[in-house]
């Protein structure tokens, strides 16, 4: 089976009052969309942004975006990084997500078109080892 893997960043339009709800409701939904689709990835959120890994067929990634796209949620998508792939990294991870950070947000703002392509490239496999880390990272009780 062919895969892809996409890396995107879209700006945040939840209203801050309701960002916890929503968040939650989010991660189930795309959970649960995800693994009919076999796609597996990554979400961060810095509270103004959106950045995710998405791994899968292509089929399947190009319906995602496309619902994205609709989704009053995110506005201004970049699509910072787009290519075939051989295996997946976040296989078993429907949608990895663990909670905001505003740590983060020096990552992403770095997959913004802002510099040449080398500096992009950069900045998607730095912004990649980081979720990589966060995963690998053990989680607070």
């Amino acid at each position: 089976m062919r895969l892809e893997r996409i890396i995107y960043v879209s700006e945040c339009r939840i209203d801050i009052a309701e960002v916890k709800a929503a968040m939650a409701k989010l991660v189930i939904d795309s959970r649960s969309r995800n693994a009919k689709l076999a796609v597996t990835g990554a979400l961060l959120f810095t509270g103004t942004h959106f950045a995710q890994i998405l791994e899968g067929p292509p089929s399947s990634l190009a319906l995602m975006m496309s619902a994205l796209r609709q989704d009053s949620r995110h506005s201004n998508i970049y699509i910072a990084a787009r290519h075939s792939i051989s295996a997946r990294i976040f296989s078993g991870w429907h949608m990895a997500y663990h909670g905001p950070s505003q740590y983060v947000a020096r990552y992403v703002k770095r997959l913004l078109p802002n510099g040449s392509d080398a500096d992009q490239r950069r900045g998607t496999e730095r912004f990649t080892q980081l979720v990589l880390e966060f995963l690998a990272a053990p989680r607070a009780a």
